[in-house]
């Protein structure tokens, strides 16, 4: 997966579900991020995140790098496993076995 991000000049990414803060991202080059800061000054000083929800994210970030977001993530997938094995055939996922998205066909 990592050579598809190879091309890839602008990864976009939000910090709500996943993160359990709000808002979003844009990871780019500094000529890119100067571009979007002069061309989209309103929406970023409009829109800016309160300070509390800027470390409720960094916090977050820092859980799921460390050893206990190792353990959560290993425990999660443990779930995805029991609840993919007890679904009907015809709701288990049909994708990858690396998304925890099941569906009706």
């Amino acid at each position: 997966a990592e050579s598809v991000y190879r091309g890839v000049d602008v990864r976009l990414g939000t910090l709500s579900k996943a993160v359990g803060a709000l808002g979003g991202f844009v990871a780019c080059s500094a000529t890119l991020a100067q571009v979007l800061v002069n061309c989209s000054r309103t929406l970023i000083y409009s829109t800016a995140l309160p300070l509390p929800v800027v470390a409720a994210a960094e916090a977050s970030l820092a859980l799921g790098a460390g050893e206990e977001g190792r353990r959560l993530r290993a425990h999660l997938w443990r779930l995805v496993r029991t609840v993919i094995e007890r679904l009907r055939p015809e709701y288990r996922p049909t994708g990858p076995e690396n998304t925890p998205y099941a569906h009706a066909s």
